[in-house]
């Protein structure tokens, strides 16, 4: 299945990147690894991620990092909306149907 992101997530890319490059710069490297790996798994497994309660959402964790792809399957694709530090508040992330965050 073909994976598209979000506009939404372009602040997301430059916060992960940041986070590499100041906070863990050594784990950038295997970080984006890893998350090329999670999205091969999510094309090939699209319903393997856990449902987000009460939403179309679904959010899949990429391995041995604190981030997960946030995404909704339609049609023909899965669209990636977020990449959510897991570390951050949950009800912080409040979706709506265009996938951009409600405040």
């Amino acid at each position: 299945m073909k994976i598209i992101f979000l506009p939404t997530t372009t602040t997301d890319f430059e916060w992960m990147t940041d986070y590499y490059l100041s906070v863990f710069p050594e784990g950038g490297p295997n970080a984006y690894k890893r998350f090329e790996r999670a999205l091969i798994n999510l094309g090939d497994n699209p319903l393997s991620g856990k449902t987000i309660a009460r939403t179309r959402y679904r959010q899949y964790p990429v391995r041995r990092t604190p981030f997960c792809l946030i995404y909704r399957i339609e049609a023909e694709t899965i669209e990636i909306v977020h990449i959510w530090d897991q570390r951050s508040n949950p009800l912080d992330l409040v979706l709506d149907d265009d996938g951009k965050n409600e405040k």
